[in-house]
């Protein structure tokens, strides 16, 4: 099997248009194109590919208009289907974003219209966006291998909630600015307009909303520690850390296991989403809505493709590069 991936770089000084193709046989190409990576083959496990169905159907029966499935999970299953094998031949445009200097935000899907049926969704006309602070975290640690670990866990989570959640409902709203329907949430998140689709893909597949909670013994720098909160109560539960090294040797569980003990999160202190950092400013959010536009023209969207078994050494052997075919 092989993938395909666009990886670029804007630079913390950088205009919106001004992104930079990262090579093929750089670090930032290289752990980045194996989060992707895992990330796909979570979406692509049978109770990966099942959450998306829920998704979708609970999208569908929510949205006023454009109903599509009719509450079908064969209709449904087969969109899915489709979705996650353009994904791999065609994942979104992956821009590593220094200029995203929100500690809490770790990435985001700027949704851009389209048009045409179903079957003709190009993912590549997409855009995601990952904190470049994050992923230089990533790649200084990469001789630290249970952190390293750490970090791909964390930004493949990301690419879930990202690329499966939020691109999915982009497939199947043609890029509607209405988006995801209100009650499409994880307890805690949306609002009275708009649902959170990540949230919602991570209740039905992990059981429950993932947050990654501070260390007090690390540096900002960290990772955080993996958690699962719990959708009945204020309890949250660590992911377990064979879990993590199992997930990113491709080896899947769901849902994740967890520690036994819950622990009020009212006591820890989030790093992501929501931490104490403030949501994006105005002109965070203005490139936000740009950032899609010049993905488009971006000269570089052919990619490199790479064997996917090359991807799955990178995360126990970060000196591996990868060859493209």
């Amino acid at each position: 099997m092989t993938s395909n991936f666009v990886i670029l770089h804007q630079a913390v000084d950088a205009q919106p248009s001004q992104v930079t193709q990262c090579e093929l046989n750089s670090e930032m190409y290289t752990y980045v194109a194996s989060a992707i990576n895992i990330a796909l083959s979570i979406l692509e496990h049978p109770s990966g590919r099942e959450a998306l169905v829920s998704l979708a159907i609970d999208v569908d029966n929510h949205r006023d208009v454009g109903v599509r499935y009719r509450n079908d999970r064969n209709n449904a299953r087969a969109h899915v289907n489709f979705f996650l094998t353009r994904m791999r031949s065609h994942f979104p445009l992956v821009v590593v974003n220094d200029t995203m200097t929100n500690l809490g935000m770790y990435g985001y899907h700027s949704r851009g219209s389209w048009t045409g049926p179903l079957d003709s969704f190009n993912p590549r006309q997409q855009s995601i966006n990952l904190s470049g602070p994050k992923v230089r975290n990533m790649i200084q640690c990469a001789r630290q291998p249970q952190r390293f670990r750490q970090f791909q866990f964390m930004m493949a989570l990301t690419l879930v909630h990202e690329g499966g959640a939020h691109l999915l409902v982009t497939a199947m709203t043609n890029g509607d600015d209405l988006g995801t329907p209100p009650h499409v949430s994880g307890v805690g998140f949306g609002s009275e307009e708009s649902g959170e689709a990540g949230r919602a893909l991570e209740t039905i597949l992990f059981g429950g909303c993932v947050e990654f909670y501070r260390n007090p013994n690390e540096d900002d720098q960290q990772p955080g520690i993996a958690h699962i909160d719990s959708p009945f109560d204020l309890g949250t539960r660590a992911i377990s850390p064979n879990a993590i090294a199992d997930v990113t040797r491709g080896n899947f569980q769901f849902p994740l296991p967890l520690s036994a003990t819950s622990i009020d999160r009212r006591t820890l202190e989030c790093m992501g989403m929501m931490s104490n950092h403030p949501p994006a400013s105005n002109i965070e959010r203005h490139m936000m809505s740009q950032q899609v536009i010049y993905n488009l023209r971006a000269p570089s969207n052919s990619g490199y493709t790479v064997r996917t078994r090359d991807l799955w050494a990178i995360p126990t052997n970060p000196r591996t590069r990868l060859t493209a075919y």
